[in-house]
């Protein structure tokens, strides 16, 4: 035992001569601390920088992959950032709002191009953004949050970029699903009891009752994105309906000059409901 100690002492004093440490600051002008760097064998290992005026700028270490950002990290012509990108292409980055305790977002990276789990957060702490990046894109399953504490999941399978949010699972993969299943429903039990016209002027009404709901619900409580889609997907079922009738009209027993203006009035109904939800999109409101 008492040799074992004196190999691991004889270890530890060898490392000691063989890696010194030291800690290095350097200054700005009027004299605050510009940087406080720890230097093992003649390279730094982590630093810790501040702003002019004392604040905190960021601090890095890497040997555990890390950064904590208080500033921009990485900008043009810093070059204690590119000093640890360089040495260190796959890290975490924790980056605060400002020189403050509340965390902005974290980030992880993988040589140099962002990759693996990444969280986002508002400036009173709720969660703004939660999923996985793979080479810069959003993939697979995310969660976004508002201020007030409410969540919604989202499904990057299209829309992946940094800035986009993907498919609403509850605005509007479970509302589309929803109209679609009930309209298949009552279409195959009218159609079964020879009653297919009655359902057909219930699927023509369809859209304009959800028109006039959405309305009512955007002026209540200033967003029903729910109902908007639904209202799409009424709309889509009523000109694959018309288009249909005008086919198999016998059969189907429902006139062409019935079924045939409602083909246009449901593609201009579409094309209107597009136009709103750029308008929205313009403005800001959720629409969908």
């Amino acid at each position: 035992m008492k040799l074992l100690l004196f190999f691991s002492f004889c270890i530890l004093a060898f490392s000691a001569v063989a890696l010194p440490v030291d800690t290095l600051y350097t200054y700005h002008p009027n004299g605050n601390v510009k940087a406080m760097q720890v230097v093992r064998a003649g390279e730094v290992v982590s630093e810790m920088a501040y702003l002019e005026n004392g604040g905190r700028k960021h601090t890095w270490d890497l040997q555990k992959n890390v950064v904590y950002s208080y500033n921009s990290f990485g900008d043009m012509g810093d070059s204690s950032a590119a000093y640890f990108l360089e040495r260190s292409p796959s890290y975490t980055i924790y980056q605060y709002y400002g020189d403050s305790p509340s965390l902005k977002h974290i980030e992880r990276y993988k040589d140099n191009i962002r990759h693996g789990k990444s969280q986002y957060f508002h400036r009173n702490g709720q969660l703004e953004a939660e999923g996985e990046f793979s080479n810069w894109e959003k993939v697979g399953i995310w969660t976004y949050g508002t201020e007030n504490g409410s969540r919604d999941i989202h499904w990057h399978i299209i829309n992946h970029g940094y800035y986009e949010k993907g498919i609403s699972v509850f605005y509007t993969i479970v509302p589309f699903l929803l109209i679609l299943s009930l309209l298949l429903i009552f279409g195959y039990r009218y159609f079964k009891r020879g009653q297919y016209p009655y359902f057909y002027k219930l699927a023509a009404i369809l859209p304009f009752a959800l028109f006039a709901l959405w309305t009512i619900a955007i002026a209540a409580l200033g967003e029903a994105a729910a109902i908007f889609v639904m209202m799409q997907t009424a709309t889509v079922v009523l000109v694959l309906l018309s288009l249909l009738n005008v086919i198999w009209a016998k059969r189907l027993r429902v006139k062409r000059y019935v079924s045939l203006p409602l083909v246009f009035v449901g593609l201009f109904f579409y094309v209107f409901l597009i136009w709103i939800k750029v308008m929205g999109a313009i403005a800001g409101a959720m629409v969908m």
